[in-house]
């Protein structure tokens, strides 16, 4: 489908749920699989799961070379990976450069504690300065004084700092209209996902879509469909809840891509009850971080948690499926 024929399908709830159910049967039948997740940040633009390697997440480069060099580093508590890590491993995942600054508690680096330091003795310098020049004035210079610090105050609050020119403040990283730019974009509204032709088969990527960046994950899922590699796993999500519009990417992403790609419902990016609703939108695969079947002391029984793998079999059942797990075990069913 082109990029305007998807944009159409989130005007049409219905129609969007059926063709994608339909695209969703032609290409594996009644069969949804359980798909387990090592727990990581969630990514404000993508997150990249290859092999057994660490989670990359927002990587400020999706080259070959970048992503190469910082699963190579990546040495944090759970192997995840986050932008600044690409520096160097530190204690916390950190980067070493940003590590070698911080020399203090909370992480400040030194030579931010120096700097503060020495303003602040220079302020409270000024201000002995300042309190024992004010004890020398007359009382009618005092108030001429006063009034006059009053009068550049007034003057300040109708011209603040870093206004522009109709008394508004300028928003941080935003344009000349005002609003904030979205980070990992650019000036071409390129969101920062990793281009098509650098993934690999079975690589599993997430990706983060807002009402801003739909145009460009309509164009992506165009260039995904055609550059793909075999065993590819993409999960799509709002950042953001509202509407229907998690599941209008889920939809979306199934009537686009081909069979050899397989689209993720993530629990724990979703919330678990629109994980299942999502099935009804074409997802293919249950996935998220799953929870160890546990049993009560005595009777044996397990315990109710859907988040293990039996529990999301159940769920995959109730909407009329079938479920696949990898591990088809005593231990992961009932």
């Amino acid at each position: 489908m082109t990029p305007a024929e998807l944009a159409r399908l989130f005007d049409l709830p219905a129609e969007a749920g059926a063709r994608a159910q339909a695209a969703r049967a032609a290409q594996f039948g009644r069969r949804v699989a359980v798909r387990g997740v090592t727990p990581h940040p969630t990514p404000a633009v993508a997150a990249l799961l290859r092999g057994g390697g660490p989670a990359l997440v927002d990587l400020p480069s999706w080259s070959e070379e970048h992503v190469a060099q910082v699963m190579a580093v990546a040495t944090g508590p759970e192997g995840q990976v986050g932008t600044s890590r690409s520096e160097g491993p530190g204690t916390n995942g950190q980067g070493a450069r940003a590590m070698s600054d911080a020399a203090g508690p909370g992480g400040h680096g030194a030579s931010h504690r120096s700097e503060g330091a020495e303003g602040a003795a220079a302020t409270r310098a000024d201000g002995d300065a300042a309190s024992r020049d004010f004890g020398r004035r007359s009382p009618t210079e005092a108030r001429e004084g006063t009034r006059g610090s009053d009068a550049g105050a007034s003057a300040d609050s109708e011209h603040p700092v870093g206004g522009d020119a109709s008394g508004g403040a300028s928003e941080p990283g935003g344009d000349a209209s005002g609003g904030a730019s979205e980070p990992g974009g650019d000036a071409s509204g390129d969101p920062g996902w990793p281009e098509p032709g650098a993934l690999r088969a079975g690589d599993r990527l997430v990706l983060q879509v807002d009402r801003a960046r739909l145009a460009a994950y309509f164009a992506y899922l165009e260039r995904l469909a055609a550059a793909a590699p075999e065993g590819l796993s993409v999960a799509p999500f709002c950042a953001l809840p509202g509407g229907l519009m998690r599941l209008h990417l889920i939809a979306a992403a199934r009537v686009a891509l081909p069979g050899r790609v397989r689209v993720e419902a993530r629990h724990d990016l979703l919330g678990i009850r629109l994980a299942q609703v999502a099935l009804g939108f074409g997802a293919d695969t249950l996935a998220g971080p799953l929870a160890q079947a546990r049993k009560l002391p005595l009777a044996g029984v397990p315990r109710p948690d859907e988040a293990t793998p039996a529990g999301l079999a159940a769920l995959i059942e109730r909407a009329g499926l079938e479920p696949v797990l990898d591990d088809m075990t005593s231990e992961t069913l009932p």
